[in-house]
């Protein structure tokens, strides 16, 4: 059986690539000092997408996500730990999750009696879908 794939997504939000070069020149060159970002350079990745994606498998915070609700970029995240306290579930909603042993072999800091979450993808895609069709 052949597997439809779904149509891919794109930023609907005019930016301009000079501005964009520029910003990303910027965290580039924050990143390679070893500094965090400006304010600016931040709110400047949020102004030129239309969602904030993120599927960890355990998240304390989620500064990243944190960012993009304060700029009110939608967010597409895993619905657990530290973003469901200020993830708002109905917009566009917390990606369902399972509770799953932690894949020990990866790391030997984790033990076989750990867990952590794996982010359904295919709610996920759904969820980027709904965003999508709320940007046209």
């Amino acid at each position: 059986m052949e597997q439809t794939r779904p149509k891919p997504l794109t930023a609907k939000k005019p930016h301009s690539q000079a501005g964009e070069a520029q910003t990303q020149q910027g965290v580039h060159d924050a990143a390679a000092r070893g500094e965090a970002a400006t304010d600016d350079e931040s709110a400047g990745r949020h102004t030129r997408g239309d969602c904030y994606v993120s599927l960890p498998r355990g998240e304390g915070w989620g500064i990243g996500a944190f960012d993009a609700v304060a700029h009110g970029t939608p967010v597409v995240a895993t619905g657990w730990g530290g973003l469901l306290e200020f993830l708002d579930p109905s917009a566009p909603g917390p990606v369902r999750s399972t509770l799953v042993p932690v894949e020990h072999h990866a790391f030997a800091s984790y033990s076989p009696d750990q867990r952590w979450v794996e982010p359904d993808v295919d709610h996920a895609a759904e969820l980027l879908r709904e965003v999508y069709g709320d940007a046209e």
